[in-house]
């Protein structure tokens, strides 16, 4: 089967040897049709593939979801378990404990901080990022206002029904 690129290459060549009279119009209409054809069985070829991925791409997409909320159990017990265990270790009085093939030990954690009000914080301890408000620029030149740092341009994607 020939691919979908080559196809339409003949669809082109054919279109243009009629326009220059190379051949005939009947001769030309009649391999553009049969080639019209070819292309629409590809498309439609590409089309089911595509309905495929996106099938596929929603089965992975629910189980990312199933697996990332299993990973944050998972993590969460894990987190309580470690808090279990110093916690009892605290308890009976014990910085380090053997228990079979593990050695135990509680260690003091890197040194944190907390910011108590998030207002009183002098500016000179503030980062500030400038955020672009794209929404206000693409509204300003839909209402045909002219920006020399902005343009509109019209794209296109294929829709598939």
């Amino acid at each position: 089967m020939t691919a979908l690129y080559k196809l339409s290459e003949q669809y082109n060549r054919i279109y243009e040897m009629g326009v220059d009279e190379e051949i005939d119009a009947q001769t030309v209409l009649d391999t553009m049709e049969s080639l019209e054809g070819e292309i629409q069985e590809k498309l439609e070829a590409c089309c089911r593939v595509i309905r495929s991925w996106e099938a596929q791409s929603e089965g992975l997409k629910v189980e990312i979801a199933t697996l990332t909320k299993r990973k944050r159990a998972t993590e969460n017990a894990l987190e309580k378990m470690k808090f279990y265990m110093a916690e009892q270790m605290g308890v009976i009085g014990v910085e380090k404990m053997e228990a079979g093939i593990f050695k135990l030990a509680l260690q003091n954690s890197p040194p944190s901080m907390e910011i108590a009000d998030e207002s009183k914080v002098p500016s000179e301890y503030v980062e500030m990022t400038p955020v672009i408000n794209k929404a206000k620029i693409k509204a300003e030149l839909m209402a045909g206002k002219l920006l020399k740092f902005a343009q509109l341009f019209q794209g296109k994607h294929l829709r598939i029904r």
